[in-house]
């Protein structure tokens, strides 16, 4: 790795021969972990290098599990993937506040504002934490907190997930299929 070291200045994948493999990597510095990354496509160096770079900031009513309440705080994604799954999620509270505009294309723009209005347009709320996993999660936090957890302790946070997980997989089912709760 030692004679990788003069690619810290590297800042784009660059072509590197790997006799050990026998096979063109690329290769580049990668500034938030301080290490130089190897990729066996460009497309891959490339995809990491964009990952890292971009940054689209949003602002949604987001339950604070620390805080046990919704509140309205401004976040951010990597991808605009990502931008379109927090939408579906927010589609009330979702907006990009003035100063982060600039972080998106107006095609961007116009996409997301479009999907917006058919998501509050066929009725889809802001995704709520159903009380019954409030209550497990209250729970599980009230158990995790014990410094000493005896075996039924730890059965039980064991069963307190798997019950989560359950309730997450049916709300989602539940919000994918728009059924209204009564």
């Amino acid at each position: 790795m030692k004679c990788l070291n003069k690619y810290k200045n590297c800042h784009i994948p660059y072509p590197y021969y790997d006799k050990k493999s026998n096979i063109i990597k690329w290769i580049m510095y990668n500034e938030t972990t301080k290490q130089i990354e190897k990729n066996n496509s460009l497309q891959d160096a490339l995809e990491n290098n964009i990952q890292n770079n971009l940054i689209y900031h949003y602002k949604a009513k987001i339950y604070k599990v620390d805080e046990m309440k919704y509140q309205k705080e401004i976040c951010h994604c990597h991808s605009f993937d990502e931008i379109i799954k927090v939408l579906y999620k927010y589609p009330e509270s979702f907006l990009i506040p003035k100063e982060y505009k600039n972080e998106y294309s107006n095609q961007e723009l116009k996409l997301l504002k479009e999907f917006k209005n058919y998501l509050l347009l066929i009725g889809l709320k802001d995704y709520k934490i159903s009380d019954e996993r409030l209550n497990l999660e209250k729970k599980y936090i009230k158990i995790y907190k014990k410094k000493n957890k005896s075996i039924i302790d730890k059965v039980m946070m064991f069963y307190l997930d798997k019950k989560e997980q359950k309730l997450i997989n049916k709300e989602k089912y539940m919000r994918c299929v728009n059924i209204k709760n009564k």
